[in-house]
């Protein structure tokens, strides 16, 4: 969970995009040599998630990681939506399809082996309103809707650094610590084939962004996440209207839209959430994201995306 197994980067993972199973995957990595000593250098791997999985399943008493996910945070978290298998997400009636660019246009990916046998990896299928659900869980230490599901104690310990990255960042247990001007960031990205994501808390601000999109990652979700983290309070003053202004504003969640056939992304602001639970739309968010558009990404997406985690998302 901390990438620090001295494997190298992405060890294997084209035996999950030819659809080997999830046993020959982990007994494939007895067969590669590490690149750094255990525990010294941070290389990104998804096949050792699948161990932590079964690792989980063993330590619950249930059959496999998605029993356990689904007993202990989605039922919990009340996220009704969520799922973890291709055939659920194109059983469910609004979906979204998955696109990677392509000169001519772009290309719509089936649903394929890929995220679905690397379990923990990145399997979940989700929406805003359900993935709310899970950021305002570590939003409140632990605790969603006045029940304690995890102690404010384990869960700071996924965010203890790990592993350095570079001088300002740092890979904890499935979080990206990042240190900015602004603030500290604790964020994640995901991709698969044809689908971006990006999830972020700012926790001093009391912060959340969900950036959902359906197309390959090719670092739009990631550069709009964290620019929104970054900014947001400069924002806020600029584009709230006066009668919401003595509000506390408590998380913000946004949505970006790969139009199919398209180079073109439509993003909007889905909503705030006051201390009040109170939900409201941010007026003149489209000029919001067009500044951020303008001021971090070029007008057209050029390159593939790259196997992350937690990014097939529902519209």
């Amino acid at each position: 969970m901390a990438q620090r197994s001295g494997l190298p980067p992405y060890v294997n993972d084209m035996l999950g995009a030819l659809g080997f199973d999830e046993s020959t995957m982990i007994r494939s990595l007895r067969y590669v040599e590490p690149v750094s000593s255990f525990r010294s250098t941070y290389a990104y791997t998804n096949i050792t998630h699948l161990i932590a999985g079964r690792v989980v399943a063993k330590a619950e008493g249930g059959s496999d990681w998605n029993v356990v996910l689904r007993e202990q945070l989605f039922d919990p978290l009340g996220m009704k939506q969520s799922s973890y298998t291709a055939g659920a997400i194109k059983a469910a009636p609004n979906h979204a399809e998955g696109y990677r660019y392509a000169p001519d246009g772009s290309v719509e990916v089936p649903f394929v082996h890929v995220p679905y046998n690397v379990g923990g990896a990145g399997d979940i299928n989700s929406n805003i309103e359900d993935m709310a659900h899970w950021v305002r869980l570590h939003l409140a230490n632990g605790s969603f809707e006045g029940q304690p599901l995890v102690s404010p104690e384990n869960l700071a310990v996924t965010r203890t650094p790990k592993v350095a990255i570079n001088d300002k960042t740092a890979y904890a247990l499935g979080w990206i610590l990042s240190q900015t001007p602004n603030g500290n960031l604790v964020w994640h990205n995901g991709g698969t084939y044809g689908f971006g994501s990006c999830v972020g808390l700012e926790f001093d601000k009391h912060i959340g962004v969900i950036v959902l999109t359906n197309q390959s990652n090719v670092g739009f979700p990631d550069a709009i996440g964290t620019w929104t983290l970054i900014n947001f309070w400069a924002i806020h003053r600029s584009t709230t209207s006066p009668k919401h202004s003595s509000v506390r504003q408590r998380n913000i969640l946004i949505m970006t839209k790969r139009l199919p056939n398209r180079r073109i992304y439509s993003c909007r602001l889905l909503m705030c959430r006051s201390a009040s639970g109170v939900k409201m739309t941010l007026t003149k968010s489209h000029c919001f994201l067009r500044e951020a558009w303008r001021a971090l990404m070029r007008p057209r997406i050029a390159s593939a995306g790259m196997p992350f985690d937690g990014s097939r998302r529902y519209s």
